[in-house]
C-alpha cells in the first residue's frame, strides 16, 4: 500500500499544506497516479451505462467496471489481476446476491 499512501501524502501537502513524515514510494509511475487518484476523489468515477440494469446487462456491466478500475487495484494490491478476481468471485459466491444488486 505503500504507493496509495505516497499518493495521499502528495495530494495531502499539494491541496491542504500538510506535511506528514512518511517513508515514500518514489516510483516512476506515482506522479502520473496522483492526478488520476486526485481527479477520482474530486469528481468521482463516471459510470459507463445505466447502474439501474438488471440480470446479464448488469453483470456486464459489473465486469466493464471492475476492468476500468483495474489502475486502483495495482496501487493498493501487489496480487494478479487473476488472483483478485477469484478471490472477488469467491466472496460473490459466498453471497451471491451481492453480484447483481442495486445500489
Amino acid at each position: 500500500m505503500r504507493p496509495f499512501v505516497t499518493i495521499l501524502n502528495a495530494i495531502a501537502e499539494k491541496q491542504l499544506g500538510i506535511v506528514l513524515p512518511l517513508q515514500r514510494d518514489n516510483g516512476p509511475d506515482i506522479l502520473a497516479h496522483t492526478a488520476l487518484v486526485e481527479h477520482d476523489l474530486v469528481y468521482g468515477t463516471p459510470e459507463a451505462v445505466d447502474r439501474n440494469a438488471d440480470g446479464l446487462a448488469r453483470l456486464g456491466w459489473k465486469l466493464r467496471r471492475w476492468r476500468a478500475l483495474a489502475w486502483k487495484r495495482r496501487l493498493v494490491y501487489s496480487d494478479s489481476e487473476t488472483r483478485l478476481l477469484l478471490a472477488s468471485l469467491t466472496s460473490h459466491a459466498e453471497k451471491p446476491h451481492s453480484i447483481l444488486h442495486k445500489m
